[in-house]
């Protein structure tokens, strides 16, 4: 029912839909429950009734005012997390990864030799051996090396992309295994011109 009415996007998707169907329908359906065996209301068809007034309405108001009021914070947080999600397709030689990356606005690596941006991506999605050197970078309180590659070409959401470097990394963030930097989006080729 979930995939019917959501799709399938990702595990995580489909479980925090999969949570709010049944905390629905175990807040609503067993609430009303209970309060019918605990108070020993009168069931009359879906109403229940004491001296002619009926609670259950109460009960619908106030659980199911609730319950809307923490599914639509719930429905905001995931619109801003899906507004920062992008397809991207990386090649490099015979490999091909397709994944949706999340844009971290706190992603500020560079190349500090030619200013390319560094797209962060897990090491388990790197199938065949590559050609690899590393780059200097300094974030906060932490620096060091990363192992990076260039790879042949990156497409974001279609748009070819050819300026950057693929940093490999343990990173991991919602599930999302590819870890975008901002300054990648801006990197857009037109008529066969860059812009920045």
């Amino acid at each position: 029912m979930v995939i019917i009415a959501f799709k399938y996007e990702n595990f995580h998707y489909f479980k925090e839909n999969l949570f709010w169907l049944y905390i629905i329908s175990i807040i609503l359906g067993g609430g009303l429950y209970l309060f019918n065996d605990q108070v020993k209301l009168v069931n009359e068809g879906l109403v229940f009734n004491e001296n002619n007034f009926s609670i259950n309405i109460l009960i619908l108001f106030s659980l199911g005012s609730f319950i809307i009021y923490k599914y639509l914070n719930y429905q905001k947080k995931l619109a801003v997390n899906n507004s920062n999600l992008y397809d991207v397709d990386i090649y490099y030689k015979d490999l091909i990864i397709s994944e949706t990356a999340f844009l971290d606005t706190g992603n500020k690596l560079k190349d500090p030799y030619f200013g390319r941006p560094i797209i962060l991506v897990n090491k388990n999605l790197i199938k065949i051996p590559i050609k690899c050197f590393y780059v200097p970078y300094k974030v906060l309180n932490n620096e060091g090396l990363i192992e990076v590659f260039k790879p042949d070409k990156v497409l974001i959401n279609k748009k070819l992309n050819k300026k950057v470097l693929i940093g490999l990394s343990d990173v991991s963030i919602n599930g999302r295994k590819i870890i975008l930097n901002e300054e990648a989006l801006w990197k857009e080729y037109y008529f066969g011109l860059e812009r920045y």
